[in-house]
């Protein structure tokens, strides 16, 4: 009877552990992202698997709202969150986009990581995925669909490995597909203020989009 009894009460247990929902675990996991350095590569494929391009660069994150992102030649962009516009800047182009932060992060995976969680689910569905490396007890993995329809991207699947993320697949309506790796991680280290400022350069083009 003892050994039924002890039976039940780790099944129940185990029942109530897996009946968190996702979004609630999903929050856990980026609430405690503070801060967030790590070298990406990223690639870029077609709707039939060929590559398109490829880049290597790094990425630095300070919640809430302060993100860069450089990436490096012959694609050499510099992407500034700095608490209230986004900069995008083209090294190539001379050219320098400015819009306003809460705009940006409504269309932008970017959202995910230095957007409020609130807004997160209050934007997007959360689900968890539990097929292939998804079931190792080390990865968490979850897919983020737009509530309402959106053209920049038709989901997001990121995977945690030990609480870090560490991947982030993305497929836009046109049926590509962006994967993006992370290795050399820090999470919640020090990272200057001032990575986060942002002024174009002399010369270069500034556009402001009017939507």
């Amino acid at each position: 009877m003892l050994r039924l009894v002890t039976s039940f009460i780790l099944l129940t247990s185990v029942s109530i552990a897996y009946a968190i929902p996702a979004d609630q675990k999903f929050v856990k996991l980026v609430e405690n992202i503070k801060s967030f350095e790590a070298s990406f590569t990223q690639n870029i494929s077609d709707d039939k698997g060929d590559s398109i391009s490829s880049m290597k660069g790094d990425i630095k994150v300070l919640r809430p709202g302060k993100f860069y992102w450089k990436s490096n030649p012959p694609d050499a962009i510099i992407v500034v969150a700095d608490g209230s516009f986004l900069w995008t800047y083209d090294i190539e182009l001379e050219q320098v986009t400015k819009q306003e932060l809460a705009k940006a992060l409504s269309s932008s995976p970017a959202a995910v990581l230095i957007g409020s969680t609130h807004q997160l689910l209050t934007d997007f569905k959360v689900s968890e995925l539990q097929t292939g490396e998804c079931q190792s007890s080390q990865k968490s993995c979850f897919a983020l669909t737009p509530i309402k329809a959106d053209e920049t991207f038709q989901d997001i699947q990121l995977t945690f490995n030990n609480n870090q993320l560490v991947e982030v697949k993305m497929n836009d309506p046109l049926g590509q597909h962006i994967h993006t790796q992370f290795t050399k991680i820090t999470v919640n280290g020090h990272v200057k203020e001032n990575l986060f400022k942002f002024s174009p350069p002399a010369g270069v083009d500034v556009i402001k989009p009017s939507t």
